[in-house]
C-alpha cells in the first residue's frame, strides 16, 4: 500500500507540472523629450545710485534631456504705453500691479549672460541667452544672468508705501530645432 501511495504521488506531482504554460512579451518604450527651467521667483535689487548698476547673478537652471535654447523678454504686459513699457515702472509690490499714471526710471534695463558677452536691452521679443545648449545632466545646468540699469539724478525716489520700480522678465527654455 505504501508503493501505491508513493506513485500516486509521484504521478500527482507530474501532472501538476504539465498542467503549466508560459509565454514571453517584448517591452519597447522611449524617452520623452523633457525640459525643466527653474528661474529665481525675484529679485529685490535695492535702492540703485545714479550711475551704472549691475545685479547680483541670477541663477537659471535648465534640465533638458536634448539640445535646448534659453531666452529672456520684458513681460511688462499690454497695460503699459509702448513709449516706456521697457523701462522700470512704478509698481505696488502689495498688489502686484503697475501704477499706469505712475512713472519709470528713464533708461531700459539690460542682460548679459550665457552666451551674450556684453550688456544687451531687454526687449518684448524672445532674446537668446543660450542656443543649442548641451542635455544636461539629472542636476541640470545653471546659467547666471546679470541685469544692468543705469540710474539718473533726474530718477525719482519714490516713498510711498509698497512703491518700487519693476521690470518683469520672463525666461523660455525650449528644445532647439534643427
Amino acid at each position: 500500500m505504501k508503493k501505491f501511495l508513493v506513485i500516486l504521488m509521484v504521478l500527482g506531482i507530474a501532472g501538476y507540472a504539465l498542467a503549466q504554460d508560459t509565454g514571453s512579451q517584448v517591452v519597447t518604450m522611449n524617452v520623452a523629450q523633457a525640459i525643466e527651467l527653474t528661474v529665481p521667483s525675484n529679485l529685490s535689487w535695492g535702492d540703485l545710485a545714479p550711475g551704472s548698476n549691475e545685479s547680483p547673478a541670477q541663477v537659471v537652471n535648465v534640465k533638458s534631456n536634448a539640445l535646448y535654447d534659453l531666452s529672456i523678454k520684458n513681460f511688462n504686459g499690454a497695460s503699459l504705453p509702448d513709449s516706456v513699457a521697457l523701462k522700470p515702472w512704478k509698481y505696488d509690490t502689495e498688489a502686484d500691479t503697475f501704477f499706469i499714471a505712475g512713472g519709470y526710471i528713464d533708461n531700459t534695463t539690460q542682460f548679459k549672460g550665457g552666451d551674450v558677452a556684453s550688456y544687451t536691452n531687454i526687449t518684448t521679443e524672445n532674446q537668446a541667452i543660450l542656443t543649442e545648449a548641451s542635455a544636461t545632466d539629472d542636476t541640470g545646468t545653471d546659467t547666471n544672468v546679470y541685469y544692468s540699469l543705469s540710474v539718473g539724478w533726474g530718477d525719482e525716489r519714490l516713498t510711498g508705501a509698497n512703491q518700487a520700480y519693476a521690470i518683469k522678465m520672463t525666461f523660455y527654455a525650449v528644445h532647439s530645432v534643427l
